[in-house]
């Protein structure tokens, strides 16, 4: 991983990064990059094409009906974190629990697919709630085999890290370690699409 090539492991976090590794490995992980590749024959094009090829393989044009795909140990373990109660008789959470999961679920997309779920998806102001909602869930325009399937994976391993950490501070330190290479993955491939994005404006 890259924080341990970089040397960046302290002598207290080598089991974090040794049970990282073996849940890396559990889940058959594959990159951000290898699954487009392999959804999209993506190294075989080049040029303005590439991003629209990659939302339509991640993007549904018709809304899906609704399915689970947030489970109830990803919001108890979420209130956990959080140092909050837990009632999994309700659905009733904190609005900053939406800025966790974009953050740490959708921004971990490939580039631009959120941006399109914004786009298919917005906010719309709700004048007797006095707070902006969105109409469906962001999942339901997630293609299904592949928006789906990422999804699904990414929640399966976030979930672990988010068990393994005893706060939001060290979720956020196992977080950095575990997800570092496709971190960086992302911010190559946004460098990438925003030079596409410039040549066709």
């Amino acid at each position: 991983m890259e924080a341990e090539k970089q040397g960046l492991i302290k002598s207290g976090q080598q089991h974090v990064l040794e049970k990282a590794k073996i849940l890396l490995r559990s889940l058959a992980k594959v990159g951000i990059t290898a699954l487009i590749d392999e959804a999209t024959n993506y190294q075989d094009i080049r040029g303005k094409d590439e991003l629209q090829i990659l939302l339509e393989k991640f993007i549904s044009e018709e809304l899906r009906p609704y399915s689970r795909e947030f489970k109830s140990d990803y919001f108890e373990q979420l209130f956990r974190l959080y140092k909050l109660p837990y009632d999994p008789t309700t659905t009733k959470r904190p609005r900053y629990f939406a800025g966790f999961t974009n953050k740490y679920v959708y921004d971990m997309l490939p580039p631009n697919v959120w941006e399109k779920l914004d786009e298919k998806n917005p906010l719309i102001y709700n004048s007797e709630k006095n707070r902006s909602d969105r109409k469906y869930r962001l999942h339901q325009y997630l293609s299904e085999e592949n928006g789906l399937k990422f999804l699904r994976e990414h929640l399966e391993g976030l979930v672990t890290v988010m068990k393994l950490s005893q706060g939001m501070d060290d979720f956020k330190e196992k977080f950095e370690l575990v997800y570092a290479d496709k971190l960086k993955t992302l911010g190559r491939m946004q460098s990438q699409y925003q030079l596409t994005l410039d040549m066709i404006d």
